[in-house]
């Protein structure tokens, strides 16, 4: 929003507090990751006065590990701290402790004046072997790596889980979260955004299970009621890092919105939750109904297709066409309508 540019975390790159780049470029701290203290950091930034940091193996052997154990070099991974060591994430957490292993024997040996160049042979010999044991694990998900940047770092840096699914989101929304102050109390909403907090609890009166929840969206953040009724529809859908779809109710009566959910959907799965598709004809000629004829009979289903259309009157009417081409709802179903028909000719129902 102010126009800056926020680099992560970098173990080369980065000082114990937030460094100006430019004008418009700050860079990370150390001091920022979580887990991560004084004597670490400092401890890191003098290893590195007079080199820089090659592999993971040679941070570890160089830094003092009594002041930067696993969980610190865990966080850092975690938050992409060591991503110019250009090596995955998850790897560099799956050979973590063999490698930490083989480094605190050297530093061992060092201080007592016993390390020898066999000692050294011995090590490049664990990490080549710890290398070779971790070739098969892959990245983590996008997901769960962005989950870890906010664990880490407080917020995400490389990413939002929200980014993508950008060129879906516009069919389903009615709105941002920061704009919804555009609309009345009580007015019907639909958002989508990411489940950041839940608290689970019980109505006063009945005991009955309920849940207050904050969701956010590339934009802002709103806290959701979900009251019993709702809850036991949507309980299993509630979990913290979820994207989902939200419909409910506006409630503008105090200084802070809210949203009382009626139903939540995991975006996820949002297809499968389509219960009819309406698409406007008007005004299409017959080689183009042809083609979208095609498009709908190439993924069978059960969920009806309602067309509208202008009659000989000049008057919409509604018309639902043959079973025979009921869809199975899906990207690819929709966005070969979008791409035929333009995106305002197609409304979905939830």
């Amino acid at each position: 929003r102010m126009g800056l540019t926020i680099l992560p975390p970098d173990i080369n790159e980065s000082e114990a507090l937030f460094k100006v780049i430019d004008n418009k470029t700050i860079r990370f701290g150390l001091l920022a990751v979580k887990n991560v203290g004084r004597g670490a950091v400092d401890s890191i930034v003098e290893a590195r006065k007079n080199t820089s940091f090659v592999s993971l193996e040679d941070l570890c052997q160089r830094i003092d590990l009594r002041m930067a154990n696993r969980k610190v070099l865990e966080s850092m991974i975690k938050c992409g701290t060591m991503d110019s060591f250009n090596m995955p994430r998850a790897q560099m957490v799956s050979a973590l402790d063999t490698i930490l292993e083989s480094a605190s024997r050297m530093q061992k040996e060092k201080a007592k004046g016993q390390f020898s160049f066999f000692d050294s042979g011995f090590a490049c010999d664990v990490f080549k072997q710890s290398a070779n044991n971790i070739l098969h694990i892959k990245e983590w998900p996008e997901s769960q790596l962005l989950a870890f940047e906010k664990d880490m770092l407080g917020f995400y840096i490389s990413g939002h889980p929200l980014a993508r699914y950008a060129r879906q989101l516009k069919r389903f929304v009615s709105s941002s979260i920061s704009n919804l102050r555009q609309h009345r109390d009580e007015d019907e909403v639909k958002i989508v955004g990411l489940i950041s907090k839940i608290k689970n609890t019980t109505t006063r009166a009945k005991q009955e299970k309920m849940a207050i929840l904050k969701l956010e969206d590339l934009e802002g953040s709103i806290e959701l009621l979900v009251f019993p009724r709702a809850y036991q529809k949507v309980s299993r859908y509630i979990h913290p890092g979820t994207v989902v779809l939200v419909r409910g109710s506006l409630n503008l009566k105090e200084d802070t919105p809210k949203i009382i959910v009626n139903d939540l959907f995991p975006f996820d799965e949002i297809y499968r939750f389509i219960t009819a598709m309406s698409i406007n004809l008007s005004g299409l000629r017959e080689n183009v109904l042809i083609t979208l004829k095609e498009i709908l009979a190439a993924s069978p289903g059960n969920i009806p297709i309602y067309l509208k259309l202008d009659n000989l009157a000049k008057s919409r009417v509604q018309l639902v066409v043959g079973e025979e081409l009921y869809v199975t709802p899906s990207e690819k179903l929709i966005q070969g309508i979008v791409d035929l028909l333009g995106e305002e000719s197609l409304s979905l129902v939830i």
